[in-house]
């Protein structure tokens, strides 16, 4: 806060008269967000200074300005983002008391322009998601053949976080909220991915599913392998979950071995690459689904790397 307060002080020092506001809101914790209300525009360029100041402080400050009128009428409008900027901000500098005069008044959200807030929200959460899925997908296709037992815990990390993005993916698609993909674990997600009628819609089978969740299983062993949940045995490793059961191992096509009392899978580097065909044909196959024009860009730019 003390950035801000020194940005406060050249700021009423450079517009004098004409700074009416100027508050926080949002987190704290990394980048700070800023409302600047000016008794009229064309008097940016004089906040430019401060902000580089700060900016070379280490700073990031995210600056909202408007004019006076402009906030005003936005507020009256019932803009999402000024109405909530109004009841959560923490004004540093109000001496007309504007933000205390709205509070009192009252200020409503349009349900129109919350509407396309909020469906302009879900767009922009899809499209992370989509992002996400494309990244790690990619990451998959460029994982070199496993030579090693590093190689092959490697290529179990990624293939495991391709497999979690395609579920969070699939969920949004059938229109389970942001707020509860967040929410929820990778089991709870994947149980209720199997609830859905997927084949239809995504051309996901059930099977793919469970291959999906088989692969993810493998995840936490070999993210802790250090932890004694793995072994390095020649050039295969064994890993340990209570969860990969001989069942699961089954749907992964790998063996099963008893050692210390405790049920391990047997991961090799022929059985890691067979593994890769397999998820990357049926994140291949979601991606067509769901972003078909994505989808064909995703594979040119493949074939030429």
């Amino acid at each position: 806060m003390e950035a801000v307060e020194r940005f406060l002080s050249e700021l009423k020092e450079a517009l004098g008269g004409g700074l009416i506001l100027l508050a926080t809101f949002g987190s704290l914790s990394r980048d700070v967000d800023v409302l600047v209300v000016l008794r009229e525009h064309g008097a940016e360029e004089k906040i430019l200074p401060a902000y580089l100041r700060c900016l070379e402080s280490g700073v990031k400050l995210d600056l909202s300005i408007y004019s006076l009128r402009e906030f005003m009428w936005r507020a009256e409008e019932g803009d999402p983002f000024i109405v909530n900027v109004v009841y959560t901000c923490r004004p540093l500098y109000d001496p007309l008391g504007v933000i205390r005069e709205l509070r009192e008044r009252g200020v409503w959200f349009n349900p129109v322009l919350l509407s396309r807030d909020l469906e302009l929200a879900r767009e922009m959460y899809r499209r992370t998601r989509l992002e996400k899925f494309k990244r790690r997908l990619m990451e998959v296709r460029r994982l070199p053949e496993a030579e090693t037992p590093y190689d092959i815990l490697e290529a179990i990390e990624k293939l495991g976080a391709l497999a979690e993005a395609m579920v969070r993916v699939i969920l949004h698609e059938r229109g389970v909220s942001a707020e509860v993909i967040d929410k929820l674990s990778f089991q709870f997600t994947i149980m209720l991915a199997k609830t859905a009628r997927l084949r239809e819609t995504l051309g996901v089978s059930d099977s793919d599913l469970e291959l999906i969740e088989a692969i993810r299983l493998l995840l936490n062993p070999a993210y802790h392998s250090g932890l004694g949940l793995g072994i390095e045995l020649d050039h295969d490793v064994l890993l340990y979950n209570p969860a990969l059961t001989p069942i699961k191992a089954q749907v992964l096509g790998l063996q099963v071995e008893e050692l210390r009392g405790r049920t391990w899978v047997r991961v090799g580097k022929d059985s890691i690459s067979t593994l890769r065909e397999r998820l990357t044909r049926v994140a291949e196959h979601l991606l067509r689904k769901v972003h078909p024009a994505e989808a064909q860009a995703s594979s040119q730019r493949s074939s030429t790397s």
